[in-house]
């Protein structure tokens, strides 16, 4: 509506930011493209974040997460021969272009901070994923032909595998870097070098042989066990945590990773905290993520002026509310 748009003018007039990831060409239909909202606030930074960029033959097309990684080509690195492309994540190209978005976000800020000049930043999420494919890329550069796909084995280890363990979908990921580390494995671990003796081991002269070997021994225990144990040996072992794993990892609750929050409709629910930290307790989530018009009052009361009465106008317009519009 008129009175929804004149609203968000006001806002932009105030703002220090403008983030967007409509399809190329919805904004200009709406008069709310850079050019017109520079008019508004010649200090505004808008960052854009189409799924291909805003210029281009692939400019206009609409894309999800999953449509991005593919034309990325990162699921053409992935799984093995026999499998077709694999994909790491049906939302992984979202986080990927979150993290340089934030990053080209401060950036921009900084540069207005230093100079009073506001910007646009055009970013396509697409190519924030090739980075992850550098290993494809250099490879076709060097060969000539796109790299063989070859699930978890990996020429930089003797063996590399995902084995199945004790219990109910239980994995864990062990790392045997030379073949005399697996001797070693063999050695000091008594189930283990019962099951494969010095005979069968001068038998072993390929990984997938090694592997199934290996798998035969993880079958038979827990994967927290094994971890322990193989880490113990100096071997390179992490079992795989699913989500309820990851809320009890004893790693991650000594570090007070998830931090508690009570939220509205939700309950007390696990938050996680930044990766990075100041000193040696992480930083303090304050609040849990607000809910839709959570802070509709607070903002155009404290940042626009707006009386009571304003606010309770334009939510019984549909202007502001606390549920999603379904027209």
């Amino acid at each position: 509506t008129v009175v929804g748009r004149d609203l968000l003018i006001s806002l932009i007039e105030k703002a220090d930011a403008v983030v967007e990831n409509y399809p190329v060409g919805i904004l200009s239909k709406l008069d709310l493209e850079y050019s017109t909202l520079k008019k508004k606030n010649p200090e505004l930074v808008m960052l854009s974040m189409p799924a291909f960029g805003s210029t281009g033959p692939w400019a206009s097309f609409r894309a999800y997460g999953s449509t991005i990684e593919q034309a990325a080509g990162l699921p053409h690195l992935l799984g093995d021969e026999m499998q077709p492309p694999t994909m790491q994540h049906v939302a992984f190209g979202d986080a990927i272009a979150g993290v340089n978005g934030s990053a080209a976000l401060l950036t921009a800020l900084y540069h207005k901070k230093k100079t009073g000049s506001g910007q646009f930043l055009d970013l396509s999420q697409a190519e924030c994923l090739l980075p992850n494919a550098i290993h494809g890329i250099l490879w076709q550069s060097v060969c000539g032909e796109p790299p063989p796909r070859t699930g978890n084995d990996n020429e930089d280890y003797f063996l590399q595998g995902v084995f199945k363990c004790q219990g109910d979908d239980r994995w864990i990921l062990i790392q045997l870097k030379t073949r005399d580390e697996f001797s070693r494995a063999c050695d000091m671990i008594a189930t283990l070098r019962d099951l494969i003796t010095p005979d069968k081991l001068d038998a072993v002269d390929n990984s997938k042989k090694a592997f199934n070997m290996l798998a035969d021994w993880t079958i038979r225990a827990s994967a927290a066990d094994l971890m322990r144990e193989l880490q113990f040996l100096d071997i390179s072992a992490a079992k795989l945590n699913d989500p309820a794993g990851i809320l009890a990892d004893p790693h991650l609750a000594a570090r007070g990773y998830m931090q508690f929050l009570e939220r509205d409709f939700v309950g007390r629910q696990p938050n996680p905290s930044a990766p990075w930290r100041l000193g040696e307790k992480p930083l303090t989530i304050r609040s849990p993520t607000p809910s839709l018009g959570q802070h509709n009052k607070e903002i155009f009361s404290g940042l626009l002026g707006f009386s009571d009465e304003q606010c309770a106008a334009l939510f019984e317009e549909g202007i502001i509310g606390t549920k999603p519009s379904l027209t």
